[in-house]
């Protein structure tokens, strides 16, 4: 990193207290990393990526607090929280650093969770997620004998696919091409109270050609 920056006694170029650095020093540092780690990294599969916060990561939900739970739009930044449980990740036993969210199924109060993608039109995309049906019980909001196993994806101007969760974590896809610049992409419960299931990992991006 030290021949990337220039630092003077003054305090300017691309350190902002001849300790820290500015943003174009920052700038300078990421080039480094890039072209560093370019060569080594094996090439991305499909296109570009276009969820925001697609392990539903939050500030406010540590190990330390395990069973909070947030209702208001910003708990999962990118995202609107429609009526969904958050649970930390050694909680869920999803083992690997994400959150998950926990479906209440009694729509209309809850609606889920949703988000919107940056999409070009006609360009497909597909939508890669894990779920798992819910067995967290009583302590944690959710009465297991009362839960249910199934929710829909659904993105703007398609056909909903319902979705079985089981007791064990698994990779699905959904598939769709866009009409329009922006597409809502929503996970949704159905219509039996309870406890819906767990997902996670939610990963949008544009097919390559």
């Amino acid at each position: 990193m030290a021949p990337a920056l220039t630092a003077s006694e003054s305090g300017q170029d691309d350190l902002s207290d001849n300790v820290h650095p500015n943003l174009q020093g920052y700038a300078k540092m990421s080039k480094v990393w890039r072209d560093a780690l370019h060569p080594l990294l094996p090439a991305p599969e499909g296109g570009p990526i276009l969820t925001r916060n697609p392990h539903f990561q939050t500030t406010r939900l540590s190990a330390a607090h395990r069973a909070d739970r947030g209702w208001d739009r910003g708990y999962f930044p990118g995202w609107d929280n429609e009526g969904v449980n958050a649970y930390a990740s050694e909680l869920v036993g999803s083992g690997n650093g994400s959150n998950a969210v926990g479906m209440f199924t009694a729509p209309p109060f809850y609606k889920g969770i949703s988000t919107r993608l940056a999409t070009t039109p006609q360009v497909p995309v597909r939508v890669t997620f894990r779920t798992k049906s819910n067995s967290l019980g009583p302590a944690y909001a959710c009465d297991s004998g009362a839960s249910d196993h199934t929710f829909t994806i659904e993105a703007d101007g398609h056909p909903p696919a319902t979705i079985t969760a089981d007791g064990s974590w698994r990779t699905l896809t959904y598939d769709f091409t866009p009409t329009a610049t922006l597409t809502t992409l929503r996970f949704s419960p159905n219509s039996r109270p309870g406890c819906g299931p767990l997902i996670t990992d939610v990963l949008a991006r544009e097919v390559s050609t």
